[in-house]
């Protein structure tokens, strides 16, 4: 359905071949087809899921809503101090012969990346997946405190050098 920015009741000549006239009109159609393609393309479509992070004093806990993804559709790895999360989320919609469907579930692959810098023990990184969620805990390495050295005060009347 388009909508009419120009409605020809107002006015009392002909606008239908004013140019921003032609122009809504046309822009209308374009969507309405870009619509109709959307609906029924049967290409995957990318998504993005959402997550949270959160930090306390021992590691960080990240948390992405991923439903209708299984487990074994999705990937995480550490490279270059980098934490990647992959997956796939297929679509189940098989195009019968009647015709046309409408979604508006995404289906697809996404890709979310975060820089983990010094701060995480790589090795330490835990995930579990339950009920279409994956939570992450990434621990924070030990920060090592750095070693006193005392140092001695000579007095005066000691020998100097």
């Amino acid at each position: 359905m388009s909508l009419n920015l120009f409605p020809t009741s107002i006015y009392s000549r002909n606008i239908s071949r004013h140019p921003l006239f032609t122009m809504q009109r046309e822009m209308s159609k374009l969507f309405e087809n870009l619509n109709q393609e959307e609906s029924t393309s049967e290409t995957l479509k990318s998504f993005s899921p959402r997550v949270d992070i959160i930090e306390n004093e021992a590691s960080y806990s990240l948390t992405a809503e991923l439903p209708g993804v299984e487990e074994e559709d999705i990937n995480i790895a550490v490279r270059d101090n980098n934490l990647t999360i992959s997956a796939e989320k297929k679509s189940s919609i098989e195009k019968d012969s009647e015709g046309k469907h409408y979604i508006e579930r995404s289906y697809g692959k996404f890709e979310r990346i975060f820089a983990l810098g010094d701060q995480v023990n790589e090795d330490g990184i835990e995930a579990s997946f339950r009920n279409g969620v994956l939570h992450l805990t990434l621990p924070k390495k030990e920060v090592s405190k750095p070693e006193e050295k005392k140092i001695e005060i000579r007095s005066k009347d000691s020998k100097s050098h």
